[in-house]
């Protein structure tokens, strides 16, 4: 049954992320794009955002749940449930919600209904060992000769005594076949035939025995070294996942649960109402028009490098979650290097990635030592981390930085796409931990909605 769900939850997720994913996307993309046309449409902004998050979201989730029905039917029935809710949050019950909630519903309830795991039939060697004890430690309940009797002649005839002490390390059965084949014959003639026949056998029902006990211990080693193999190469995987994506927060899509958790939290935030960034005068905005220029007009001043600069200064339209802004252009700014095509480094020291000396002008971006701004252009995302305690110090000295480099106001910063982490990222002479309480969390901006607080 559980394997029957899973495969289901993997069809129904692949067939709805090629429906709803592509769709949904594209009016999510629409939604957005009408969005940003005014000031006024920050909601549907935000709810194009909410849709295409779920447009993918729901179906990826399907096809965790049906991949891990397999090993767990519980847990793969809950991510299941979670898909369909998400998908009835965005579609309702109507003819296209019909199509895609109720089989995968149907579908996480035959995960929950599933047994977790068929019952595993006892180990031929615990069976021979139960079939050893009977054999050896039961008497017959069917004996067929005088027990009195017999166990006079094994007392008083040294004869059949000396027979039954050789038969007695087979078993007790073996002792009892040959008190019954004696007292029917009643003969000490036939003692030495008795005696041969019954010893050959008894030898080769214990040698057969000690056959089985072997293979059954054999095929037991072969189990645990096969699991203990399964269980080394999911750890190996685990850890190679772990050292090609750095241990990020893209590590959480393997676990539904905390898809399902991420999934409540957005939808959370983007039907909630729009909240207000509390303002301060350390963050001034820079004059933004409804149409990107080459060059746009500033008071005089002096730039992030520290240099005089003229009236007009380059800028660049940068992507933000909510909608495209105009930011100072930080790529062509003399200070930010580049460390690769689409992967720029705008503070921190860049000699451990360029394999240079740090002495070198080329080789360092803006000069600091407690953090590190990286830019990656595909994505239009900043990673940054801090690399030196105190923490909250080092994030309110990147705060400043960013906002002068960018020349963008609290709220648009909290727009941007970035994560803020205290893994000393980039910088391999800093330790592997600044700060283990806080280790892989984005601690985000400290103004922006949901920060954590550092101390200072």
């Amino acid at each position: 049954m559980k394997v029957l769900a899973g495969i289901a939850g993997i069809l129904l997720g692949i067939f709805s992320l090629t429906y709803i994913g592509i769709y949904g996307s594209i009016i999510g993309a629409s939604a957005g794009w009408l969005g940003s046309l005014g000031p006024g449409n920050a909601t549907i902004s935000n709810w194009a955002q909410m849709v295409s998050i779920i447009s993918w979201l729901a179906p990826l989730l399907a096809i965790i749940g049906g991949i891990i029905t397999f090993s767990s039917p519980r847990l793969g029935g809950i991510i299941l449930g979670g898909s369909a809710f998400l998908l009835y949050y965005m579609l309702g019950l109507g003819a296209i919600g019909k199509l895609f909630v109720l089989p995968i519903g149907a579908t996480a309830v035959l995960a929950l209904i599933s047994p977790s795991s068929a019952s595993r039939p006892k180990s031929s060697y615990a069976a021979i060992k139960a079939s050893t004890n009977s054999d050896g430690g039961s008497n017959d309940t069917t004996v067929s000769f005088d027990r009195a009797k017999w166990n006079a002649l094994i007392q008083y005839d040294n004869d059949i005594a000396i027979v039954a002490a050789k038969l007695a390390p087979f078993g007790s059965k073996w002792v009892d076949e040959f008190a019954s084949s004696f007292m029917a014959l009643n003969d000490k003639t036939y003692l030495p035939q008795i005696e041969q026949k019954l010893l050959a056998a008894a030898k080769a029902d214990a040698e057969e025995k000690e056959q089985q006990r072997i293979k059954a211990a054999e095929e037991q080693r072969a189990f645990l070294e096969e699991k203990e193999r399964i269980t080394k190469d999911r750890k190996d995987n685990m850890q190679f996942w772990i050292d090609q994506h750095g241990g990020k927060s893209r590590i959480l899509l393997g676990c539904g649960l905390v898809a399902i958790l991420l999934a409540t939290i957005a939808i959370w935030h983007f039907a909630s109402p729009d909240k207000k960034v509390i303002s301060s005068n350390a963050f001034e905005p820079m004059q933004q028009s409804n149409h990107v220029n080459n060059s746009t007009t500033i008071p005089q001043g002096a730039s992030s490098t520290g240099k005089p600069m003229s009236g007009t200064m380059r800028t660049m339209k940068l992507g933000t979650m909510n909608n495209d802004i105009v930011v100072k252009d930080f790529i062509n700014n003399g200070v930010t290097i580049k460390l690769k095509p689409g992967s720029y480094i705008l503070a921190g020291n860049a000699a451990d990635l360029l394999n240079c000396s740090p002495n070198l002008k080329r080789c360092v971006a803006a000069p600091v030592d407690d953090f590190d701004v990286y830019y990656r252009s595909d994505q239009e995302s900043f990673d940054i981390g801090l690399n030196k305690e105190p923490i909250g110090k080092a994030r309110h000295h990147m705060e400043i930085f960013m906002s002068s480099t960018l020349g963008i106001s609290k709220q648009q910063m909290c727009s941007l796409r970035y994560s803020v982490m205290v893994t000393g990222l980039g910088c391999k002479t800093c330790s592997a931990s600044v700060n283990s309480q806080y280790e892989w969390k984005n601690l985000m901006f400290s103004f922006c909605p949901g920060a954590t607080e550092l101390p200072e």
